[in-house]
């Protein structure tokens, strides 16, 4: 996501994802969530990596999380 937004005020994660996210089956936010749950915290590296080949691919059906979208 071009215009996905990750802050954190102290220790606590702030995800903003654009409104396409809506109509996508399948977006950053399931790239990161579960990071964010695991109580990863997210770097600038981190998002970095996932500019390389991290597009989806809208396969059918969707073989999420098996596949290149948001690999690091």
């Amino acid at each position: 996501g071009n215009m996905t937004l990750v802050a954190y005020l102290g220790d606590v994660p702030i995800l903003g994802v654009p409104g396409a996210a809506i109509s996508m089956p399948t977006t950053i936010f399931d790239v990161l969530l579960p990071q964010i749950y695991a109580g990863d915290r997210l770097t600038h590296e981190d998002l970095i990596r996932l500019g390389d080949g991290g597009l989806c691919r809208l396969c059918k059906p969707c073989h999420f999380p098996n596949c290149t979208f948001g690999r690091y």
